[in-house]
């Protein structure tokens, strides 16, 4: 493992089409016609900013190019430490409640007594959403233990793509030709269902389906597919089609049109990395 940090910075490739504008001139536009330009900005442009965040660096003792025009020249700026790994040291108090490691938690095991899970509207009272004052494994929801396995047996997981900042730029058609929307399935799934590279397939959970190509792939393990996320929504009929009308197929490869509005225990975030499906050749 590499010890090596990194301080970069970016320069335009090509000048702004049309009304592309940063997010700094954008910001500084919204904060004008609110009547805080001056406020926002402090009379600093977006350069100004960043030789302002490296010269604080630099009074705090950071090892950089003396200046920030030498920085500019350098572009990117790495250093690598050698020094061997090594435990931190046990401080006096940590930020838990009895100022320790605890492998117990008191404060999960008393929100796992007052907290009703199921109170959200989201939650069923199958008793599969658990909150644990140790770290233990447990059966969730449409996770390897659930029944569902039998009509839906693949895991289904999504994740970011190189072409899009989640939904932007995913209609745009040479980012769609340089990396199209498809399902990644392993070899050996792809073999036992009859399915070849490109092959257009239909994923299904039980909230909808949607029709895409498939990406057939040693990078997947068996049992588990992964669409990328962020595709825009497509139903083959637009005639009062909703995002989660189930009999509605979308065509998008959107995988919210399959994902789970439950979610999770603690933090009540997104999990939508819990789903099972099944794949089927178009």
């Amino acid at each position: 493992t590499g010890w090596t940090g990194f301080v970069c910075i970016e320069s335009r490739a090509i000048e702004p089409l049309f009304e592309a504008k940063p997010v700094y001139e954008i910001c500084t536009l919204l904060a004008d016609k609110l009547g805080l330009k001056d406020e926002f900005t402090e009379g600093k442009t977006q350069m100004d900013w960043l030789e302002w965040c490296y010269d604080q660096g630099i009074e705090a003792g950071a090892d950089l190019p003396a200046t920030f025009d030498e920085f500019r020249q350098t572009g990117l700026f790495k250093q690598t430490d050698d020094h061997e790994p090594s435990i931190a040291p046990m401080p006096e108090e940590l930020a838990t409640p009895s100022g320790k490691y605890e492998v117990f938690s008191k404060q999960a095991f008393n929100i796992s007594k007052q907290w009703d899970l199921t109170g959200d509207g989201f939650v069923p009272d199958d008793g599969l959403d658990q909150i644990t004052p140790c770290p233990v494994y447990y059966d969730s929801f449409e996770g390897y233990g659930d029944p569902l396995r039998e009509e839906y047996p693949f895991q289904l997981i999504g994740h970011h793509y190189k072409t899009r900042t989640h939904s932007s730029y995913g209609n745009v058609a040479w980012m769609q030709e340089v990396a199209p929307q498809q399902v990644w399935i392993s070899e050996k799934d792809a073999a036992d269902l009859g399915i070849q590279q490109d092959d257009e397939v239909i994923v299904s959970t039980v909230r909808g389906r949607s029709q895409l190509s498939a990406k057939v792939t040693n990078r997947m393990m068996p049992g588990v597919v992964s669409i990328p996320q962020g595709a825009w929504y497509e139903p083959e009929s637009r005639d009062a089609a909703t995002l989660g009308d189930k009999s509605v197929l979308d065509k998008g490869g959107c995988i919210s049109v399959l994902t789970s509005m439950r979610p999770t225990p603690i933090a009540k975030g997104n999990g939508v990395h819990s789903n099972l499906c099944k794949i089927e050749k178009a």
